[in-house]
């Protein structure tokens, strides 16, 4: 029990709590949580709540327990050496009163000036896209 105390070396301490102790605590935390919630919000035979609680522990630990997975990588603010930019970045990028800058994402009403500016040409701002 958790709150048992132990003779250790002639004196009484309290056991010592490893990582997987602290684990399975948010674990029955986090499905108390949930089960309260759904059984407030919900009508449930009493007979089903114990099953109930189970899925959900379980199912908790299995999330836990899972390889994390990588999320998709966002697209950073600038545009990486080479990198083409999508067809739907190519489409958000033209509005009415300006276009959008791959190399800044700055909104331009002439993109020719600000070419100029990085001693970019038209057509060579167009090969590297």
């Amino acid at each position: 029990m958790a709150g048992e105390l132990r003779e250790r070396n002639g004196r009484l301490q309290r056991p010592q709590h490893t990582q997987a102790d602290a684990h399975d605590r948010s674990i029955v935390a986090v499905t108390v949580r949930i089960t309260t919630s759904y059984l407030a919000n919900n009508p449930v035979p009493s007979k089903e709540i114990g099953p109930l609680i189970r899925q959900i522990s379980q199912t908790l630990v299995s999330l836990r327990d899972r390889p994390q997975e990588t999320a998709p990588q966002k697209r950073s603010k600038t545009m990486a050496v080479g990198q083409r930019p999508t067809r739907e970045e190519i489409r958000a990028s033209i509005r009415d009163r300006a276009l959008i800058s791959f190399k800044d994402k700055t909104a331009y009403r002439m993109l020719k000036r600000h070419l100029t500016n990085l001693d970019l040409t038209p057509e060579a701002y167009r090969a590297k896209r």
